[in-house]
């Protein structure tokens, strides 16, 4: 490696369970939002192969699309975001 070339940075992929833990939510929750590209992952190995998260990346986009907005994997299929609803106001 020459000085001039600056290694390049290797993040660790965590397992889905790991991510479910850190995020707090079900393993199948992870799943489902990886099957509905809501975050992104890696497939490991060919056939039967296993799916690995790259942990900035994932609380990254969670964090962005939380800003205002809900998405849901129902919406993301249909190209579309919801806003979330006001409470009603209650009167005594």
């Amino acid at each position: 490696m020459n000085a001039m070339e600056e290694p390049i940075p290797i993040e660790k992929l965590v397992d889905g369970k790991t991510l479910a833990s850190i995020l707090g939510v079900a393993y199948s929750t992870v799943t489902r939002m990886a099957g509905a590209n809501l975050i992104p992952s890696v497939l490991i190995g060919s056939r039967c192969g296993s799916r690995r998260y790259n942990l900035s990346k994932v609380l990254a986009i969670l964090e962005e699309n939380s800003r205002g907005r809900v998405v849901t994997a129902k919406a993301h299929r249909r190209g579309k975001r919801r806003t979330p609803q006001a409470e009603p106001e209650v009167r005594l």
